[in-house]
């Protein structure tokens, strides 16, 4: 590159310091701004299969509460709150029945599955009915 300083002209060859700085800028934000959508999917990505998992956990949880009920043709004794871990997720399930009649036969089962995503606590409710004949 020839560059021209008042009547002179100087022969250079390469690129300059600044030169070299701007284009480490724009490159690094350029990449940033490809990085940040990925990033923010993957975050949403995890949630998700959190959620999946906790769903899963819940309806599992509450048909096995029921098949209990069926077999003891009574409500079971209640569990408390269950911690159950799966790969690297700890969720916290808990169950509880509220008798519909006065026969005690109805039942309305509620569950909650917690879990903890970095520092936020998700959780999801869940309910269905019970009977014991």
């Amino acid at each position: 590159m020839i560059l021209k300083i008042g009547k002179r002209y100087l022969n250079q060859k390469g690129l300059g310091l600044l030169e070299v700085l701007v284009c480490v800028v724009i490159l690094s934000t350029g990449l940033i701004g490809v990085y940040q959508p990925l990033l923010n999917s993957m975050g949403i990505l995890h949630n998700t299969e959190s959620r999946i998992l906790a769903n899963r956990i819940a309806g599992n949880q509450l048909w096995e509460f029921q098949e209990e009920m069926g077999r003891l043709h009574k409500l079971p004794d209640n569990p408390g709150v269950e911690l159950i871990t799966y790969k690297d997720k700890v969720f916290r399930f808990s169950v509880g029945a509220v008798s519909l009649d006065k026969k005690n036969i109805l039942y309305s089962v509620n569950s909650n599955t917690s879990w903890k995503t970095g520092s936020a606590s998700k959780s999801i409710q869940r309910a269905v009915y019970a009977a014991t004949f």
